[in-house]
């Protein structure tokens, strides 16, 4: 297969601020992203301005926009806050916002050494299942390599986020590749949740705010263990999206072409269309342990568990979040 004339070009600088390590400590409070979301990072006032946006797709037939949160340390599966908003464009509010008072590790994006892109003769290289880099970025070297045009009325309503070091928490169980003519690159497993963890210092508190409503979890005591994990969902349940991961017909096969609403292709570029390329029969890769990620494990573990029949019916065709890292920085 050929090459395509943009790999010869210079690689797109993703704006995502990266961090190399994880803290060795770990967070008390996870957001995970799941469902048709994009994460946008942006800067508008310079250094002291910066946070990342967590736009819903606001005009995806049949997905639905839920808030959960629950604290992982109870032993219950029972969300303790819930907010449904039906399809994310029919939201009355336009900003959530989640902050966070007293925080103790950096606002980054977790690329660790390890990773290569994917390349029309190579496989993506991932060292870590819990690198970013594995949520689907439309500006990086395997889609665009730029900054696209964004249709910024169809991101809403955007959650508002100034704190966390940003994770992929969960992959597909599959491997996928995308693919134009004469195009294709093998991406391996998708991020179908990405998360964010929050760091907290002693006294630390966190808030979530929609609308007038506010969520404010206890952070327990120095000595007792707190966990809370907050859901932020935008999918359709695969008993009203059946999709045929075979179909030549992009909307029958799952739900990624949705996202080509939410900006302008290049001229001289083609819409991407995912395609399963090879199945795994074991589980979706969790993250590996060591000093520093079993709360990330822990939450990914309740997510697969309360996702089982869902993950199980829908494998063939993930609902992941994308990214935008070339540009949207405003």
């Amino acid at each position: 297969m050929s090459r395509r004339p943009e790999e010869a070009q210079a690689v797109a600088t993703s704006n995502f601020p990266p961090i190399t390590e994880l803290p060795t400590t770990e967070p008390q409070v996870i957001l995970a992203f799941h469902g048709l979301l994009s994460l946008r990072f942006k800067s508008p006032g310079g250094p002291g301005s910066e946070f990342c946006e967590v736009g819903m797709h606001a005009d995806a037939p049949k997905h639905n926009f839920t808030i959960k949160a629950f604290d992982l340390t109870s032993g219950s599966e029972d969300p303790f806050f819930t907010s449904s908003f039906g399809p994310a464009g029919s939201a009355t509010v336009d900003k959530i916002r989640f902050d966070a008072v007293n925080t103790d590790a950096p606002f980054a994006f977790y690329q660790p050494t390890g990773f290569k892109h994917a390349t029309a003769t190579e496989k993506r290289k991932v060292g870590d299942p819990l690198d970013f880099r594995q949520v689907t970025d439309f500006e990086c070297p395997e889609f665009y390599n730029r900054n696209l045009p964004k249709h910024d009325s169809l991101f809403r309503p955007r959650l508002i986020l100034k704190t966390g070091i940003f994770v992929s928490l969960l992959l597909s169980q599959h491997s996928f590749k995308r693919q134009a003519p004469f195009d294709e690159k093998n991406l391996g497993a998708l991020a179908e949740f990405a998360a964010a963890g929050i760091y907290l210092k002693p006294g630390g508190l966190v808030a979530l705010r929609v609308g007038e409503v506010e969520v404010k979890p206890p952070i327990k005591p120095a000595g007792e263990k707190t966990l809370y994990l907050f859901l932020f969902d935008n999918s359709c349940p695969p008993k009203v999206c059946n999709f045929n991961p075979q179909s030549p017909i992009k909307h029958e096969r799952n739900d990624f072409f949705e996202y080509y609403k939410l900006f302008t292709i290049p001229d001289e570029a083609e819409e991407f269309e995912l395609l399963l390329e090879s199945k795994n029969a074991s589980g979706p890769d969790l993250p590996a342990f060591r000093q520093g990620t079993e709360a990330y494990q822990t939450a990914a573990k309740f997510l697969r568990k309360i996702f089982e029949k869902d993950i199980e019916s829908n494998n063939d065709a993930p609902c992941g979040p994308g990214a935008y890292g070339g540009g949207g920085g405003g």
